[in-house]
């Protein structure tokens, strides 16, 4: 799940702030979501590494061989790693800022929390409609 998504799952207004307490069930699915992104990123790093390893594997066969198919094999991995990269920094990215409201919010009180995820929801929600046409 996406960050944004779990801010706006847990933000509460003012009102209900004192009846539905949120920071355990919060710090428990950011938690989850660090580790998703953490393994994601494992798992495209392997991705890369393997089409890396194949067309290696693939150059020094076409050497020996000489099909000159060489071309095709570096245009298919670029494409394919590029792709991979484009992946992994939205890992790293999501990741990163989840750690870091993991560490800011595990010490703050239910009004503190609140507080962040207003900011950060107003934030991100008037962004996404600037951008909008």
């Amino acid at each position: 799940m996406k960050l944004q998504n779990i801010l706006e799952t847990y933000y509460r207004s003012r009102v209900l702030l004192d009846q539905e307490p949120v920071k355990d069930q919060l710090l428990v699915h950011l938690s989850s979501n660090r580790r998703l992104y953490g393994r994601l990123y494992g798992l495209y790093f392997a991705a890369v590494l393997v089409v890396l390893a194949a067309a290696f594997w693939a150059m020094i066969a076409d050497l020996f061989s000489g099909t000159g198919t060489r071309g095709a094999i570096l245009a298919g991995a670029g494409v394919t790693i590029a792709g991979m990269l484009k992946l992994l920094q939205g890992a790293v990215r999501e990741w990163s800022q989840t750690d870091l409201l993991l560490r800011l919010l595990s010490d703050a009180d239910e009004a503190q929390i609140q507080r962040v995820l207003e900011t950060l929801v107003s934030k991100t929600l008037g962004a996404s409609e600037g951008a909008k046409p």
